[in-house]
C-alpha cells in the first residue's frame, strides 16, 4: 500500500496579549524564503505565488507596513531590502521579473545569522522598534543541516520576532526552536500555501502585537478561520477490492483532514466505516489529534457487504453525536456529517437522516458512481442542489476537495456568523412602520421653493433638496391578518406534526403581533375543520405561540378545499372587522393530496384578495399546491418536515415583500467581474441575475437607478445611474455587454467605481447608494481600502462570489459577513435574488420604528403660514405617526395648536390608533393670528400628567416636538418655560422653519443637536430622518416580560481603552432605562473580569434607573488579561437566592457579557454549566473578537451581537433589550387542566352561569392565575404551559370540550350553555372529567378541577375512583409536576377564600383531582369558591 507523506497543520495561539492592549498597528517583516534542492524548482513557483499574494495583502507604506525579502540555501541571497520598495507596486514587480530559484543545500542557520546580519544589526531606517517591530518570516522545507537554536535565540535577544513556517519535510523540531512563543506551523504540502496565505496576514498582525514573558498565560490555542466544529465522515468501504479506489479515497480524507485545525477546542473529526455493519474507527471525543486521524485514514481497508446507508446514519447518530462521545452540540457547535458513498442503500435512509437533521446536524452527501442520486438529495441537508454531490468516479474526488473544503468553511460561517443576521434584518424589516413620503401635489410646491443661499449666523441649515430616505418596509405586515391552516389529518406521525407546529410558530413570531397590527388566527383540518382559535383571540407574541403548541392532531383524511371555504368565512369576517384596509394572507400547510377539489375554493380567495401561501410536505401534491397559491412564487415543497426550518426565512419574505420595494428610491451600481476565469457560459448567467435583479425593482428617475461597470485588468464603463430609465432599456443594455478576460484588479475597480456615486456621474444627492460586486476570482490587488473608502461615503456594498472568489477579500470589501453571497457556482446565484433584494429594500438602520413613548405635537397654527404650508407640516407629523406603534400600552400621541391662544387637538390618553391620530391631523385646519410659543410650551405641561395621559410616573419617556415658522411674541418666557418642561423630564424637540429665530429654537431644546432649522417649508423633508431617529432612539422597546434577573458581566482588561470603558459604562446604564428596575420587576446586578474577577453589585443591592446607573458610572476599570471562562464560573453566585437571584420563583435569569477579545481560557464548559442553571446569556463582542467563541458562550448565534466599535453600541440596544425581553418563556412542561362543575341547585332550562354570580367574580381571575404558575416546572430555566378546558356534563346540547391557552375571552364558549338540570358528583361524573384528557400520554401533566357544592355519592367510591385514574398514563415526573401544580392551585385559590367555615364542603380527591367547595346552604350572592385540599401519591 503507497504511503502518503503526512505533515501537521499546527495552528496556535497568537491572541495572549494581542487583545490585551492596542499595541503596535505595523511593522518591518522580512521574509527568509527556502530556496534549497529540497524545495525544487516547481515548489519554488508556488511560494512565488504565495509571496505575491501575502504582499499584496499588506498595506505597504512610508507609515505603515516595510518588507524585505532574501532566498537562501546554503548562502543568503538579498533580493530587497526593508527601504528599498516604499510600497507594493514594484515588490511585485521584482518578485515577477527577478526572483529565481538558487538550489543547493539547506543551512538554515547560517541563514539567519546572514539575516541578523543584513537587516536587524543597523538602525532599520529610523523606525521605533516598539512602534514598528521587527518581525522575520522563515519558510523551510526540510530539516535544516546546521544548528538553528543559537542563531534563533541571539535574533529574539534582539528583539526580533519569528514566524516558522514548515513545508513538505521541514522539522517541526527546527520550527519550534526558530519561532516566538508558539508562531511555527506546519503544513503537509507547498501547495496548502495557497490557503495558508490569509492567516499569514493576520498572523503577522498577532505577532507584531506579542509580548515576550507571557508564554504561561497561554491556555486555550486560537482557531484559524471557520474552524469550530464537530464534523464526522460516514464512509461506505465496501470497494469492491479496487485499491486505485481506496487510494483516491484516502487521499481526499488526507488533504481534507490536513486542511482543517484541528484541535480540542477547535475542529474536531470522527471517523465511521460502513457496509453492511458499521463502525465507529474514530469518535469525536477522540478526533482532536490530526495525527492520529491520519494515521487511521492510513489504516482503512476495503470491507465486503452490501450498503446499509440507514443503519450507519442511526449509529452516527446514537453514538458519534453524542455529548459523551465528544459532541460539543450544548456548547453551540455546529454538527456536520459528511457521507461518502458509491452505490445505493439497501435499507431505508430517509427515516434515519431525517432524525439525524432533527438533532441538528448538518448533511453533505458525496455519491460516487452508482450511488442513488433519490437517496443523496433525501440524505442530504435542504436545499440539496447545495448539500449533495455526485461524482462520476473516484478520481474526481481530487478536484472535488477544494470545493467541499470551501462548501464546509461556508456553512460553518453561514451558521455562526450570516444565518442569524439575515433572519435579524428580516425581522426588523417587518417591524418597520412606513415613514413620511412625499406626495405628487407637493412635490410641486417643493420645487417652486427657493432656498435662502445666506442663512443667519448661528442656525443649522438642511438643504430642502435632501429628499427623505424612504423606510423602505414590508407595508403589509404593519398591519395584516394571517390565518394559518393545518393538514391534521392522519398520515402525518407525532413529531411531523409537532415540528409543523414548530414552523408555524416560528413564522408567526417574526411578525408585530398586536390587536391593530398583525392578528393571528388558526384552523386545523383533515376530514373536517375545527377552529383553532379565531384571528382576534390573542393579541400577543407568548401567548400565540403557546395556543399554536396547544393544537391537538385531530387525524383522519385529507379534505383541503371544504377547509379552504371555511377559511375563507373566516377571512371575510376579518376583512370586514378592519374595514377592508387591512392585507389577508392565508399559510396553508399540507402533506398530502387533498381528496376533494381545491380549484373553486382557491379562486375564491384569490378574487377576495386574498393571497394564498401553500407549503407542501412529503406526499403533498405540487400541482395541487400551485392550484392553491395560484402563483409559482408562493408555492414551496420540501422533502422532510425537518427542512420546513430552512424555508421560514424564505415563506416570511414573500409574505412581507409584496410591496417592499413599491417605494424604494435608490441608485444601484453593478460592478461585474469580466476576467478570463469566468468565461461565456458563466458570463451569461452573471448576466440573467443581474437582469432578475432588475425586473424586481421599480426603475424611474424618482424611483430606482442603475448603472453597470465591468472589470479585469481593466475598467469599461458600461451606463451610469442616469443612462437608461427603463426595466427594458437596461435589460437589453446588460445583454449587449461583452466578455473582457484576462486578470482580476478587484481593487483599482473599486477606485473606478467610485466616481459613479456623484451627480456627474448620474447620481442623486440623498439617496441611497448600493454597490453589488460579482465576482468570480481571487483579487490580485488589495481590496480593504478602496472598499473602506466607499462605505465611509455612504455606500453600501454587497458582495456576491463564487467559490473562486476568496471569501476573506469579500468580507473586506462589505465590510460585514452577512452582506457577503458566496455560493458554489453561478447556477446558485437565481437562489440568492430575494435575500439581495430585501437587503436593498431594507437596509439596517439604529432606530426602525417607536415603540413605548408619549409625544406631544406643538403646532404653530398662527397666520404666517398658509393652507399648503400647514399641509407639509401636517404630513411631516404624519410620518412621525406612521412609524410608531400606536396603542395604549405603546405609543401615545397627544397634540396642540396655537396662535394668539393654544387649543388641545387631542390628550394622550384619547386616541388609541394610528388611523385615529391621522385622521385628526389631516382635518386640522390652521387658526391664524400671532404667535405666542412660551404661552403655549406652559399650556402644554398639562398634558404630560396622569390625569391626561401622559406614563411619566411609570418611566415611559416623554417628547415635546414643537414645530414653528416665526419669532415668538413672548420670546422672554422660553427660556424659563421650556427649562421647567425639561427639568419634569421632558425631551423637547425644536422645529424651526423660515422666521424661525434660532436662537429661540436653542432656549426651547436646550442644545444645539435637538434643535432643527430648515428655510422652507419644503426643507422638512430634508430633516424627517433626523428628526424621526431623535424621537425613535428616545423610545422604550416594548418588553413582553415582567420580570427579570439581569447581570452585566463586563471586559475590563488592557485592550479597553479608559474612554471606551466609559462608553461601556454609558450603554449599560443607557440599557438599564429601558426596564422597570424594582425588587418585584427587574433586578439588576454588575460584575468586571479580566483575568481577575469583581463583583461590583448583587442582584437587587439597588433599585431605580438612577441609582443603578448611578453605580455603574462610578465602576473602576481594573485591567489585566482577558480570562471569560474563569468569570463565567464565578459569575454564578449571582444567581443564587441567597445573593438576590429569584431563580427558585421561575424568574427568568439573564447574563450579558461585553467583550473586545478573545479569550485566553476556554469558556465552553463554563458557559454550558451556566446555561443548564438556567441562565440565558447574551454576549456583545465590540471589535476584533472571535465569533465563534462568542457562540460558545451564548450556546447559539441568535444570542450573539457585533459590532466594529464601541462608538456603535448605541445602534444595537434595542436589540439587546429586545432579546432580553424574549428571554425565557420556552415550553418543555406542559399540563392539562379540565375544569368542571358540580351545582346540585341548578334547573333545567337555566345557563351555567346563571345564579352564579362567583363564576364572573372570581372564576376568570382564577384560571388567569393557574395559567401562569411560577416556579412551577420540571425543568430550571422553563416555565410550565397549561392548557384549560371546560367540561360540562349536564348540557342540553354536548358541551364541546377543548383544550385552549388562557386568553381575556375564555368564558365565552360557556356563555348561553343551557342545563338540563342540576349535575352531581359522582363516580360517572370523575369519569367523564378524565375523558376529556384527548392525550393520556403520560408526556403532560393532568389536573381536574372541580367546583362542586357537595358529593353525591360515597366518599369510599370516590377516592377509588380516583386512585383508579391516577394510575393512569403518569410517570414519576408527571407526578412530582402535579404534587407542585396542585401545591400552586392551593395558594391561588386560598387568595379568594374569605370563610373558614366553607372549608367543611371541600371535596377531598387523591392524585390529580381537586376540588373547591361552593356551599349549597348560602344565599347564591354570597357564594364563595373555597380552598382546595388533596392528597398526593
Amino acid at each position: 500500500m503507497k504511503m502518503l507523506p503526512i505533515l501537521i497543520l499546527t495552528m496556535a495561539c497568537f491572541h495572549v496579549c494581542v487583545n490585551q492592549d492596542s499595541g503596535p498597528e505595523y511593522a518591518d517583516v522580512v521574509f527568509l524564503v527556502d530556496s534549497s534542492d529540497h524545495l525544487g524548482m516547481k515548489s519554488f513557483l508556488l511560494v512565488r505565488t504565495f509571496l505575491t499574494k501575502l504582499i499584496s495583502s499588506l498595506p505597504i507604506e512610508a507609515d505603515k507596513y516595510h518588507v524585505a525579502l532574501a532566498q537562501y540555501s546554503d548562502a543568503l541571497h538579498n533580493e530587497f531590502q526593508l527601504g528599498t520598495f516604499k510600497n507594493r507596486n514594484p515588490m511585485l514587480n521584482h518578485l515577477k521579473k527577478n526572483f529565481q530559484f538558487i538550489g543547493g543545500s539547506l543551512k538554515i542557520g547560517n541563514a539567519l545569522q546572514e539575516a541578523h546580519r543584513t537587516y536587524f544589526s543597523a538602525p532599520t531606517n529610523g523606525r521605533d522598534k516598539k512602534l514598528f517591530p521587527p518581525i522575520l518570516v522563515v519558510l523551510a522545507s526540510s530539516e535544516s543541516e546546521d544548528d538553528v537554536e543559537e542563531a534563533s535565540k541571539a535574533l529574539r535577544e534582539d528583539g526580533v520576532k519569528i514566524i516558522s513556517v514548515g513545508m513538505q519535510k521541514a522539522s517541526e523540531e527546527n520550527l519550534k526552536a526558530m519561532a516566538t512563543s508558539q508562531f511555527h506551523f506546519s503544513l503537509r504540502t507547498v501547495r496548502d500555501l495557497s490557503a495558508f496565505a490569509p492567516n499569514m496576514t493576520q498572523i503577522i498582525k498577532d505577532v507584531s502585537k506579542y509580548k515576550e514573558g507571557m508564554a504561561d498565560d497561554i491556555i486555550v490555542e486560537a482557531c484559524q478561520g471557520p474552524s469550530v466544529a464537530d464534523v464526522v465522515f460516514l464512509l461506505d468501504m465496501a470497494l469492491n477490492g479496487s485499491q486505485e479506489n481506496l487510494d483516491h479515497l484516502k487521499a481526499f480524507l488526507e488533504e481534507s483532514v490536513s486542511a482543517l485545525d484541528i484541535k480540542e477546542n477547535c475542529m474536531r473529526v470522527g471517523l465511521v466505516a460502513y457496509s453492511n455493519e458499521t463502525r465507529v474507527i474514530n469518535s469525536l471525543s477522540k478526533g482532536i489529534n490530526k495525527t492520529e486521524i491520519l494515521q487511521h485514514i492510513q489504516d482503512l481497508s476495503p470491507r465486503t457487504g452490501q450498503a446499509y446507508t440507514g443503519d450507519a446514519l442511526r449509529k452516527t447518530r446514537k453514538e458519534v453525536f453524542s455529548a459523551q462521545r465528544g459532541s460539543r452540540k450544548n456548547q453551540g457547535v455546529p454538527q456536520i456529517a459528511v457521507l461518502v458513498t458509491h452505490r445505493a442503500s439497501e435499507d431505508n435512509v430517509t427515516k434515519a437522516a431525517v432524525n439525524l437533521r432533527r438533532e441538528g446536524v448538518t448533511i453533505f452527501t458525496m455519491g460516487i458512481e452508482g450511488a442513488s442520486q433519490d437517496q443523496l438529495e433525501k440524505i442530504a441537508s435542504h436545499p440539496a442542489e447545495q448539500f449533495a454531490s455526485k461524482l462520476s468516479d473516484f478520481s474526481e474526488l481530487a478536484t472535488h476537495n477544494q470545493t467541499f473544503l470551501k462548501k464546509l468553511r461556508n456553512q460553518i460561517t453561514h451558521t455562526v456568523s450570516v444565518l442569524s443576521e439575515r433572519t435579524e434584518i428580516l425581522k426588523s424589516a417587518m417591524a418597520e412602520n412606513r415613514g413620511y413620503s412625499l406626495k405628487l401635489s407637493e412635490a410641486t410646491h417643493f420645487t417652486q421653493l427657493m432656498l435662502n443661499p445666506y442663512p443667519k449666523p448661528g442656525k443649522r441649515v438642511f438643504d430642502a433638496e435632501k429628499l427623505l430616505p424612504s423606510f423602505f418596509s414590508c407595508v403589509d405586515t404593519e398591519e395584516a391578518d394571517i390565518y394559518l391552516l393545518i393538514d391534521g389529518s392522519g398520515n402525518t406521525q407525532p413529531t411531523d406534526f409537532h415540528e409543523m407546529k414548530t414552523f408555524l410558530s416560528d413564522v408567526v413570531g417574526m411578525f408585530n403581533i398586536a390587536p391593530h397590527k398583525v392578528r393571528v388566527g388558526a384552523v386545523q383540518y383533515a376530514d373536517t375543520w375545527d377552529l383553532e382559535f379565531e384571528i382576534s383571540k390573542y393579541t400577543s407574541k407568548p401567548d400565540l405561540g403557546k395556543a399554536i403548541e396547544n393544537i391537538r392532531q385531530m387525524g383522519g383524511n385529507t379534505n383541503t378545499g371544504a377547509a379552504l371555504n371555511f377559511t375563507l368565512k373566516l377571512l371575510q369576517k376579518a376583512k370586514k372587522q378592519r374595514g377592508n384596509k387591512v392585507p389577508c394572507h392565508l399559510v396553508i400547510l399540507t402533506n398530502g393530496m387533498s381528496q376533494d377539489s381545491v380549484l373553486e375554493p382557491a379562486h375564491r380567495l384569490r378574487e377576495e384578495n386574498i393571497r394564498v401561501h401553500a407549503i407542501g410536505v412529503k406526499e403533498a401534491n405540487q400541482t395541487q399546491l400551485r392550484e392553491i397559491a395560484g402563483e409559482e412564487k408562493r408555492v414551496y415543497y420540501v422533502h422532510e418536515f425537518d427542512a420546513l426550518r430552512d424555508i421560514r426565512n424564505q415563506v416570511v419574505q414573500e409574505i412581507c415583500a409584496e410591496e417592499a420595494c413599491r417605494d424604494m428610491k435608490a441608485d444601484i451600481m453593478f460592478l461585474v467581474d469580466s476576467s478570463g476565469s469566468i468565461g461565456p457560459e458563466n458570463f451569461s448567467k452573471m448576466k440573467t441575475f443581474m437582469k432578475n435583479l432588475v425586473s424586481k425593482s421599480q426603475i424611474g428617475v424618482d424611483r430606482v437607478q442603475i448603472g453597470v461597470v465591468q472589470f479585469s485588468h481593466e475598467h469599461k464603463e458600461e451606463f451610469q445611474l442616469n443612462t437608461f430609465m427603463t426595466q427594458s432599456d437596461i435589460s437589453s443594455a446588460i445583454d449587449q455587454m461583452i466578455h473582457i478576460g484576462e486578470t482580476t484588479l478587484t481593487g483599482s475597480a473599486l477606485s473606478f467605481v467610485s466616481q459613479y456615486f456623484s451627480p456627474d456621474k448620474g447620481a442623486r444627492p440623498n439617496v441611497r447608494k448600493f454597490l453589488i460586486l460579482i465576482t468570480d476570482g481571487e483579487a490580485q490587488d488589495l481590496v480593504r481600502e478602496p472598499a473602506a473608502a466607499l462605505r465611509k461615503d455612504g455606500v453600501i456594498i454587497y458582495s456576491v462570489g463564487v467559490f473562486g472568489s476568496n471569501v476573506t477579500q469579500l468580507e473586506e470589501i462589505s465590510g460585514k459577513r452577512e452582506m457577503v453571497f458566496y455560493v458554489e457556482n453561478f447556477d446558485i446565484l437565481q437562489h440568492i435574488e430575494d435575500d439581495l433584494v430585501l437587503g436593498i429594500c431594507s437596509p439596517r438602520e439604529e432606530c426602525k420604528r417607536i415603540e413605548v413613548l408619549d409625544v406631544v405635537f406643538v403646532i404653530d397654527s398662527s397666520g404666517s403660514i398658509d393652507y399648503q404650508e400647514y399641509n407639509i407640516m401636517k404630513d411631516f407629523m404624519i410620518g412621525l405617526v406612521k412609524k410608531a406603534d400606536v396603542g395604549k400600552n405603546q405609543v401615545r400621541f397627544g397634540a396642540l395648536k396655537y396662535a394668539d391662544d393654544p387649543e388641545v387637538l387631542f390628550y394622550l390618553d384619547e386616541l388609541g390608533t394610528k388611523l385615529e391620530v391621522i385622521s385628526v391631523l389631516q382635518n386640522d385646519q390652521p387658526m391664524g393670528g400671532n404667535t405666542y410659543t412660551a404661552e403655549a410650551l406652559a399650556f402644554s405641561d398639562h398634558m404630560f400628567t396622569e390625569a391626561r395621559g401622559s406614563r411619566l410616573h411609570k418611566g415611559v419617556p416623554q417628547v415635546l416636538i414643537v414645530i414653528t415658522d416665526g419669532e415668538s411674541h413672548d420670546a422672554e418666557k422660553l427660556n424659563a418655560t421650556a427649562k421647567a418642561l425639561r427639568d419634569k423630564g421632558i425631551l423637547v424637540l425644536a422645529v424651526g422653519i423660515a422666521g424661525a429665530n434660532s436662537w429661540e429654537l436653542l432656549a426651547m431644546a436646550g442644545s444645539s443637536d435637538k434643535y432643527y432649522f430648515v428655510e422652507t417649508f419644503g426643507g422638512l423633508k430634508g430633516i424627517f430622518s433626523d428628526v424621526s431617529a431623535s424621537v425613535c432612539n428616545s423610545s422604550k422597546v416594548d418588553c413582553e416580560i415582567e420580570k427579570v434577573d439581569l447581570v452585566f458581566l463586563m471586559d475590563g482588561s488592557n485592550s479597553i481603552h479608559p474612554n471606551d470603558f466609559q462608553k461601556m459604562k454609558e450603554f449599560l446604564a443607557s440599557v438599564v432605562q429601558d426596564f422597570d428596575v424594582s425588587l418585584n420587576r427587574v433586578r439588576i446586578g454588575v460584575a468586571q473580569f479580566s483575568d481577575s474577577y469583581r463583583s461590583e453589585f448583587l442582584l437587587g443591592a439597588f433599585t431605580g434607573e438612577k441609582e443603578i446607573s448611578s453605580q455603574i458610572e462610578s465602576i473602576q476599570q481594573i485591567f489585566g488579561y482577558t480570562r471569560i471562562g474563569d468569570a463565567l464560573r464565578k459569575v454564578r453566585h449571582y444567581f443564587r437566592p441567597d445573593t438576590g437571584s429569584r431563580i427558585n420563583a421561575g424568574t427568568p435569569q439573564v447574563l450579558l457579557v461585553l467583550t473586545d477579545g478573545r479569550s485566553q481560557d476556554e469558556v465552553a464548559q463554563a458557559a454550558e454549566e451556566l446555561r443548564h442553571k438556567g441562565v440565558d446569556i447574551y454576549s456583545v463582542g465590540i471589535g476584533d473578537v472571535d465569533d465563534q467563541q462568542l457562540v460558545q458562550i451564548t450556546g447559539t448565534a441568535e444570542k450573539k451581537l457585533t459590532v466594529h466599535n464601541f462608538d456603535e453600541l448605541r445602534k444595537v440596544k434595542k436589540r439587546i433589550v429586545r432579546n432580553i425581553c424574549t428571554s425565557g418563556g420556552e415550553s418543555n412542561c406542559f399540563v392539562d387542566v379540565v375544569v368542571g362543575f358540580d351545582i346540585s341547585s341548578q334547573q333545567r332550562g337555566q345557563t351555567l352561569l346563571e345564579s352564579q354570580p362567583w363564576m364572573e367574580a372570581y372564576l376568570q381571575d382564577i384560571l388567569r392565575a393557574i395559567s401562569s404558575l411560577n416556579g412551577v416546572s420540571c425543568e430550571v430555566g422553563t416555565e410550565t404551559q397549561v392548557s384549560i378546558a371546560f367540561q360540562v356534563t349536564n348540557a342540553v346540547e354536548k358541551y364541546p370540550s377543548k383544550f385552549e391557552i388562557y386568553s381575556d375571552n375564555i368564558l365565552s364558549s360557556l356563555q348561553g350553555v343551557t342545563l338540563t338540570g342540576p349535575s352531581r358528583l359522582n363516580t360517572n361524573l370523575l369519569s367523564s372529567l378524565w375523558d376529556t384528557f384527548q392525550n393520556k400520554s403520560a408526556a403532560r401533566g393532568k389536573v381536574v378541577l372541580l367546583f362542586s357544592d357537595g358529593m353525591d355519592d360515597d366518599i369510599e367510591k370516590l377516592e377509588q375512583k380516583s386512585d383508579d385514574l391516577r394510575k393512569e398514563g403518569t410517570n414519576h415526573y408527571a407526578r412530582l409536576l402535579i404534587h407542585f401544580v396542585i401545591s400552586a392551585l392551593n395558594s391561588i385559590i386560598s387568595r379568594y377564600v374569605t370563610d373558614p367555615e366553607f372549608g367543611k364542603h371541600v371535596c377531598n380527591m387523591r392524585g390529580r383531582l381537586v376540588g373547591v367547595s361552593v356551599p349549597p346552604d348560602t344565599p347564591t350572592s354570597q357564594q364563595t369558591p373555597k380552598k382546595i385540599t388533596h392528597r398526593t401519591p
